[in-house]
């Protein structure tokens, strides 16, 4: 997973912010949320900007304080990662993890217990060493069940990726979509800055296409792939990064 190299802008920004907020600041189990790819990614959301930035990383970290999003655990999270509308798949050809979301497919969750799974999932991977996910949006099921609260779903999830986990997308891929979304991709495209648009992509209606990106073992069932686990254990089974370094140089 190579990184884009920071800029002289986000390198000067980032600086600020490590003297400004220094780990200590958060609570002292959740002093490893300040890492340098965190700094570098906030100062990335705001384009080096330093006022902007310090903002920024200041509003997640009150939010931090008083959300604690660190103390979640897998016992929180069990009747969301139970539903199939959003999956854990293993890693992408780029080494990154593979989360799967399934518009249409029932899901059983509030508002509230969606949300905490998918903070669960940014947190549980950062844990491990992945500050950013491919998305695969699988659009299959689209139509089939009508669900009151995805609307406002995604639209707190919208706020709270762009708010307090600025940068995490590695790649989104848009899989068996209906002729409409994919219209509407091409014209959305056309008003997404390039760094974003360079990280969306149409990735076919067939497991074969997708695995462009993805090995069919890494991706769930439901999407045609191969893997069983796509739940929490899917998760758990995810190695961290220093722990596969250390298997690949064993």
């Amino acid at each position: 997973m190579v990184a884009e190299e920071a800029t002289e802008k986000e390198q000067a920004c980032v600086a600020a912010l490590m003297e400004r907020f220094p780990p200590s600041v958060l609570h002292k189990e959740d002093e490893s949320f300040l890492s340098g790819n965190t700094y570098l990614r906030f100062a990335r959301a705001r384009d080096g900007n330093i006022v902007k930035a310090s903002e920024m990383l200041g509003a997640a970290i009150e939010w931090r304080k008083e959300a604690k999003p660190y103390a979640l655990d897998a016992q929180k999270v069990q009747k969301p990662m139970e539903q199939v509308t959003m999956l854990c798949g293993g890693r992408d050809k780029a080494g990154f993890p593979v989360m799967v979301i399934a518009p249409g497919m029932k899901n059983e969750c509030t508002v509230e217990e969606r949300i905490t799974q998918v903070i669960f999932i940014l947190e549980e991977t950062q844990r491990k060493g992945y500050d950013r996910l491919t998305w695969i949006m699988d659009f299959a099921a689209m139509g089939k069940q009508r669900d009151a609260l995805s609307r406002e779903t995604r639209k707190r999830i919208m706020k709270i990726l762009q708010d307090y986990y600025p940068e995490r997308v590695a790649f989104i891929l848009i899989y068996r979509p209906p002729w409409y979304v994919s219209w509407l991709l091409g014209l959305a495209k056309a008003f997404m800055d390039p760094r974003t648009a360079s990280k969306v992509h149409r990735a076919g209606s067939t497991i074969e296409e997708l695995e462009k990106f993805i090995d069919r073992s890494q991706v769930p069932k439901i999407c045609g792939g191969a893997l069983e686990d796509s739940n929490i254990s899917a998760l758990e089974k995810l190695p961290s990064l220093t722990e596969d370094h250390l298997l690949k140089k064993a």
